[in-house]
């Protein structure tokens, strides 16, 4: 089978990594694979693809009216001939499909809702938009969560038969805890790009909540600016003025073995986002035995089964966040336990290798219909 693989860009994220999981399980499996990358300028995700069975193309729109934009996006398919297209933004479906359309040509092509819904009316109208000319092209849909399902099918009155629900997948063999260690400082890990939508300021009232109680804390919190803002660094200069200075750890970490390093250090894992489609990074650190407080939005439901693998909390709740920490801090023995429910969920559920027969199981059936 041959997959081509459309992204609007390639900065380093969940979604980005997921591309390149999936990928590379595709060529494992005998799958040829390429990936389309829209934003030539944004390259810092390409350093994630390490096998080069992947073929990589990239296609630069210079200025909202150029038209060319189109013509390039054509000569690739063309070029690669896929039998199917997987695009993963709404954005990346709609110039791949014109383009294919431009000439005519039958191919299959999918897209994948990475985000649980639109966040603003802006978001909603766009989404009216895509989904009306969506449904004309004949799309197929794949969600990550049993939520997202629900809210686009009910909103835009998706067909049934049109879409699927493919939860994202973790090489559980890479993300494995190997000798478990005992640590003196309790540690509490964050992995997120710094988006609005990660709401990391409630993640540091948290902290300064818990440093009220308990003092031998540290937190490593591993992420980046993204989309042209930069709240980073007014995360690094509040912490500067504050109580935790010497409790926070900021990294700027791109290789996976650097990810495994720190997951293995982590007691918690903690996300405070405000929405989630069906986020990749707890699922890595539960894989690593690294229980999960994260917030009820989303597909985290799906992933957090409250009380045993780790705790849901309600967005923006940094007083309840503080006291699952403090809760878990004192108690070593329901932490450890959490922690291989944790892996336990992500075996069962999350692991790459079944998404991955997921997904070509789904090409399969659409390429050659009964």
């Amino acid at each position: 089978m041959k997959i081509l693989f459309v992204l609007s860009s390639m900065n380093i994220g969940g979604l980005e990594v997921f591309t390149v999981n999936l990928a590379n399980k595709f060529i494992s499996k005998g799958h040829e694979t390429a990936i389309l990358i829209f934003k030539s300028e944004e390259k810092e995700g390409v350093k994630l693809i390490d096998n080069d069975k992947i073929k990589i193309f990239f296609v630069q729109r210079k200025h909202k009216l150029d038209f060319l934009f189109i013509i390039r996006i054509y000569k690739i398919i063309k070029t690669f001939k896929p039998q199917i297209i997987f695009s993963l933004s709404a954005f990346a479906y709609f110039f791949t499909e014109i383009a294919k359309k431009f000439i005519n040509l039958h191919i299959p092509h999918c897209i994948r809702f990475a985000s649980y819904k639109p966040l603003s009316a802006r978001e909603h109208i766009y989404a009216k938009f895509f989904t009306f000319f969506s449904k004309i092209w004949g799309a197929y849909y794949i969600f990550v969560s049993n939520s997202q399902a629900e809210y686009y099918s009910e909103e835009y009155r998706f067909l049934h038969k049109k879409t699927k629900i493919i939860f994202n997948g973790i090489n559980i063999n890479f993300f494995s805890p190997e000798n478990s260690m005992e640590h003196k400082v309790f540690t509490i890990g964050h992995i997120a790009n710094v988006r609005p939508v990660k709401d990391q300021w409630t993640l540091f009232k948290a902290l300064e909540k818990l440093d009220s109680e308990l003092k031998n804390w540290k937190l490593i919190f591993v992420g980046e600016n993204v989309s042209g803002v930069s709240p980073l660094e007014e995360f690094k200069k509040y912490v500067e003025k504050s109580s935790l200075s010497t409790k926070i750890i900021f990294l700027k970490l791109h290789e996976r073995e650097q990810i495994k390093k720190v997951l293995s250090e982590l007691d918690v894992f903690v996300l405070t986002s405000t929405s989630e489609g069906l986020p990749n990074s707890p699922l890595e650190a539960m894989a690593m035995n690294v229980p999960c407080i994260l917030t009820a939005v989303g597909g985290c439901p799906e992933i957090v089964v409250d009380g045993y693998n780790g705790y849901l909390v309600q967005p923006k709740d940094y007083e309840a966040i503080a006291g699952k920490l403090l809760f878990l801090s004192r108690n070593p023995g329901l932490l450890e336990q959490m922690g291989k429910n944790a892996r336990k969920t992500v075996l069962e559920k999350f692991s790459l290798d079944v998404c991955a027969e997921k997904y070509l199981s789904l090409f399969s059936r659409i390429i050659n219909p009964q």
